[in-house]
């Protein structure tokens, strides 16, 4: 919504309740609420009215379930604008864990040790925790609203929370992985009919929970085995439009603060493996703008056949912190706190803090404040727990 409005765009939100933090942005121009993100019919009637009505050049889909009802039925919207989106066939093989996996190996790029249990065996769950090795990694096979990754210590662990998160999604059953302690990167770009126009890549500092989750703060690098993987992969889906190529080494990386030249020197002994593809727009966005990739407007350049740079070169080993979208949580809970809190209002780090559009930033405070009280109070328990065992 910023990078598209400092531009002199007018920009158009949909979502699905009041309180969406977009709508308050001082580039948002005209706010629609279409109160259902469970109903796909719905949303997608409600969606074609509204396209109807305001007549707006392009439509960007941004969380997963829009995208993929939109690519579903892009030929039932597609007259009324452009949607620079991948064909439903395409992103609905990067939804599925199980089949993008298989797509990654038939490319020779490795993947973890997945197993994707069906519960028709006995035992099956006490055969995977002999094989698996712990800790390691439960998750739905599906992108959906749930996105829960649960990390178990043991077999016990393993089959308690297996047993919750396959209840709660009995028609998507969860699919068990290999841990890797190493670092997590990521690899992004904007495709036009296969061809690949623009990339980047970061590597993660720090991520939220601390024992697995999304970025709370990135680094902007240059890799060529990262970027020789990503566009293996998004070439040989003939892809369209945005994605997010999401790897992690194997082991870690002994200093984290190396500038990407160095780092990518020292992990030529590390074999770096496809986590999964997110065929949209992604969280860590703000990091790719920051050091000037552009690839919202180059999107939207994209769809309406107009000219643009591609391939621009993009200045690496600058961090970024979404300091109250996690980062403080985790310094909070690593004992980090000030370090983070003092590179981030210091200038030193990028951050999501933007006082020139100051209501969004003040709902992302006022909303994350109470995982902050919960987590000091949290590591305060803990603290004084071992205070009296002493």
């Amino acid at each position: 919504i910023r990078s598209l409005g400092k531009k002199g765009y007018t920009v158009g939100v949909v979502a699905h309740h009041f309180t969406a933090v977009g709508f308050y942005s001082k580039y948002c121009q005209r706010r629609h609420i279409i109160p259902t993100l469970t109903d796909k019919d719905i949303y997608i009637e409600q969606l074609l009215t509204i396209l109807k009505k305001e007549k707006y050049d392009v439509l960007l889909p941004i969380g997963y379930p829009q995208t993929a009802w939109i690519a579903e039925y892009v030929d039932k919207l597609k007259p009324y604008t452009r949607i620079p989106i991948a064909n439903w066939d395409k992103i609905s093989t990067f939804q599925d864990k199980e089949k993008t996996q298989y797509f990654a190996q038939s490319l020779a790029i490795p993947t973890p040790k997945t197993y994707y249990p069906t519960l028709k065996q006995e035992n099956e769950l006490d055969k995977i925790a002999s094989e698996v090795g712990f800790p390691a990694v439960i998750k739905y096979k599906n992108e959906g609203q749930n996105h829960a990754i649960i990390y178990v210590k043991n077999k016990e662990d393993l089959k308690k929370e297996y047993a919750l998160l396959a209840s709660k999604r009995p028609d998507d059953l969860p699919i068990i992985q290999q841990y890797l302690e190493g670092e997590g990167v990521g690899f992004f770009a904007l495709y036009d009919q296969g061809v690949c126009k623009q990339f980047f890549m970061h590597r993660r500092v720090r991520e939220y929970p601390v024992s697995g989750g999304s970025s709370s703060c990135a680094v902007s690098i240059y890799d060529e085995k990262i970027k020789e993987y990503g566009l293996k992969i998004l070439d040989a889906a003939n892809w369209q439009g945005v994605a997010m190529v999401e790897f992690k080494y194997d082991k870690k990386l002994e200093n984290t603060r190396l500038s990407d030249r160095q780092a990518e020197g020292k992990s030529a002994h590390r074999v770096l493996h496809l986590l999964e593809v997110n065929p949209k727009f992604w969280g860590s966005l703000d990091l790719s703008e920051t050091v000037g990739v552009g690839f919202v407007e180059k999107t939207i350049y994209m769809a309406m056949s107009q000219p643009f740079l591609e391939h621009e070169t993009y200045e690496t080993d600058v961090e970024f912190s979404w300091l109250f979208d996690g980062d403080l949580q985790h310094g909070i809970e690593t004992g980090k706190a000030f370090f983070i809190l003092k590179n981030g209002l210091g200038g030193r780090v990028k951050t999501n803090l933007n006082f020139t559009d100051f209501l969004p930033t003040l709902i992302i405070i006022l909303k994350n404040m109470p995982m902050l009280i919960k987590s000091i109070l949290t590591v305060s328990l803990k603290k004084n727990k071992h205070f009296k065992a002493f």
